[in-house]
């Protein structure tokens, strides 16, 4: 979960408005606002990168089954059909 936080805080500095991390049991969710579109590549590669990193710092703990759904090898553009469930839901602005 450390190192999910970090990645995230690093790495979405400059994409994301703010993000949230959480779990159940041992899987991780990653809520965030951002003002990109739905299904925008960069967001999405964001949150592939850190299950990655998450799997490998699971992996040097020794954590069984670590990354176990994450399918896929290489990011494809999104999330969708990878492993983990994703969802985009667009808020129209209120100025």
């Amino acid at each position: 979960m450390q190192t999910v936080r970090e990645f995230i805080t690093e790495h979405g500095a400059k994409l994301l408005l703010d993000s949230y991390v959480s779990y159940t049991g041992d899987d991780i969710a990653i809520v965030s606002t951002h003002e990109r579109r739905p299904t925008n590549e960069a967001v999405h590669k964001l949150c592939w990168d850190v299950f990655i990193a998450g799997t490998e710092a699971a992996k040097v703990q020794g954590i069984h089954g670590a990354g176990q759904d994450l399918i896929k090898d290489s990011f494809s553009g999104n999330v969708r059909g990878m492993g983990p469930a994703g969802a985009d839901s667009p808020f129209p602005l209120i100025e």
